[in-house]
């Protein structure tokens, strides 16, 4: 049998209760009693410190007298009488809930993203490493699930950080309300989640919920004044079968969604063996890359811009090419991709910036006039405002005067930051650069920014010159660039000819230029050298050399 037999002051303000309730000696102990801990739990503790002499130490937690959850860190030891013996136990109790408080809070920003409340990378590690415990004990599966969004960085960059954090925050909510309570998702960075779905119980179940949590990503997000349609792309990497620990089940999930990007974008994909045979050549390429920057492995190709009224030369486009020391001639639309994704397609774009313009002095210096030369400009070059300085430099480190310099830039690329993009491009016609929109009609047209550019050419895309022999609508669509181009007095450039029918065509429909195999595939410095000697130096002079499709 345990009694209070004294108690100060505090305990009945911590508690709530009278004194002398709390210390009649017939006092009901279940009525007294305020901790969370049972009371024959406690006294058992009591008994065992009587019993032996030693101290022992408690947390308790309970509802205070003013209603608030209070945690007290108690404090028992034995108490003797004149002989030695132990008679009793005296209980002493500090309140440590605000340092609770704080303990919760550092262990929550540890454990967990700040902007979303979701699990961080180390906790869902930990949590994927002990649902794979018990899914090795009880033979069920599990899946791990990587999520990408796709041009979240188009948000950020045109709508603002505080955008892009908004939505972020939106898809975290949605992606909780899509599962159930008992999966993990977390937030790796950036704009990259990692889900964990434990006990699926058939395949028809998993891809029930990678679906039904696909929809719910898609579906259009209104933030403040803006409705957005966010896209994703997902990996999905199922235990056992896809690997036994959280390296190799992570990093399987993680190539499932890259191929759903380089797929596409804008879907999931399960991972399978054969994708790290992908994931490798990939890496293999990247890495080759770098060296191939190092080590001066591109070159320039340059393609003629033909007048298609007189069949004159008119400038050329500056092409990359890429001979690899193994495998020879590497297409850029197989290395490209990769460039961009790892980084390096900035300091690739300068390289071509800066070897179109060594060249095109190094022909004028023998006195062979190329034209125009355009080059390619990536989304790398155009960040931060610093490409007119760029061109600037390039231009004076080789003597060019920038009318023979042009830029071609595609939809995408100015719409990713449309405000900076028309800055810069207005500083460079202001040097005297032209400037070309490529690949119209087929990227994120906005004719509200069109009026706005500094544009002097239109070029269209060979996906539209293709079917305007067979396809009416083709036709039509490239009757409808050139008659608007032409009404902003623009240039326009057709690309991919290879017809004598799609010349006729191009030509019955207003437009200026075309470049193509019809007329030169991408030549040589050599062969257009050659070309340039044969026009006697006088652009404008009609080709005797160029090499026909």
């Amino acid at each position: 049998y345990c009694r209070l037999i004294f108690a100060n002051p505090a305990h009945a303000q911590e508690t709530g209760i009278p004194l002398p309730l709390a210390l009649a000696p017939d006092a009901d102990a279940h009525q007294t009693w305020r901790p969370n801990m049972p009371w024959e739990h406690f006294t058992l503790r009591l008994r065992g410190v009587i019993a032996s002499g030693l101290s022992d130490s408690m947390l308790w937690e309970w509802q205070s007298a003013h209603a608030q959850n209070v945690c007290h860190e108690m404090q028992m030891v034995a108490e003797y009488d004149a002989d030695g013996h132990a008679v009793g136990a005296l209980v002493i109790g500090r309140n440590i809930t605000e340092r609770k408080h704080v303990e919760q809070q550092l262990f929550h920003q540890a454990t967990h993203d700040a902007l979303t409340g979701l699990f961080n990378r180390a906790c869902f590690k930990d949590r994927l490493q002990h649902a794979i415990h018990n899914a090795h004990r009880s033979g069920d599966n599990l899946s791990v699930i990587f999520i990408d969004l796709d041009n979240f960085k188009v948000v950020n960059d045109t709508l603002g950080h505080d955008i892009g954090d908004k939505l972020l925050k939106r898809l975290a909510q949605r992606m909780r309300s899509a599962l159930r309570e008992s999966d993990s998702v977390a937030r790796f960075g950036g704009d990259e989640f990692v889900i964990l779905i434990e006990q699926t119980a058939t395949s028809q179940d998993r891809d029930a919920v990678v679906h039904k949590l696909f929809e719910a990503l898609t579906q259009p997000c209104d933030i403040d004044t803006h409705r957005l349609f966010p896209g994703c792309s997902l990996g999905i990497a199922v235990y056992p079968c896809d690997g036994s620990n959280v390296d190799t089940l992570m990093r399987n999930a993680d190539t499932a969604m890259y191929v759903a990007k380089a797929q596409g974008r804008n879907g999931y994909r399960f991972f399978n063996a054969e994708m790290n045979v992908e994931t490798q050549a990939w890496m293999a390429l990247s890495n080759d890359l770098h060296l191939a920057l190092e080590q001066q492995q591109f070159s320039l190709h340059y393609q003629p811009k033909i007048c298609i009224n007189t069949d004159t030369l008119e400038g050329m486009e500056a092409l990359i090419r890429w001979r690899h020391p193994e495998r020879g001639m590497i297409s850029p639309a197989h290395f490209i991709p990769v460039a961009e994704k790892n980084g390096l397609i900035g300091a690739i774009g300068n390289w071509v910036l800066n070897e179109a313009c060594r060249q095109a002095s190094s022909w004028l210096s023998q006195g062979f006039d190329p034209g125009c030369i355009a080059v390619n400009l990536s989304a790398a070059q155009c960040k931060g405002g610093l490409l007119p300085t760029q061109v600037q430099r390039t231009l004076e480190a080789h003597g060019l005067s920038s009318q023979h310099l042009e830029v071609e830039i595609t939809e995408g690329v100015v719409m990713a930051d449309a405000e900076e993009s028309i800055r810069s491009l207005w500083k460079l016609r202001d040097m005297g650069v032209q400037v070309s929109i490529d690949d119209f009609g087929t990227g994120y047209s906005s004719l509200s920014y069109l009026t706005r550019l500094p544009v002097h050419k239109l070029k269209i895309d060979k996906a539209f010159v293709d079917g305007i022999e067979t396809h009416a609508s083709d036709l039509q669509i490239v009757r409808t660039i050139i008659a608007m181009a032409h009404a902003l007095n623009l240039v326009v450039v057709a690309e991919g000819v290879e017809t004598a029918g799609q010349r006729e065509a191009l030509r019955a429909a207003g437009c200026d230029q075309f470049q193509g195999y019809l007329y030169s595939r991408p030549l040589p410095p050599n062969e257009i050298q050659a070309l340039l000697a044969s026009c006697q130096t006088t652009v404008g002079c009609v080709p005797t050399t160029v090499a026909r499709a």
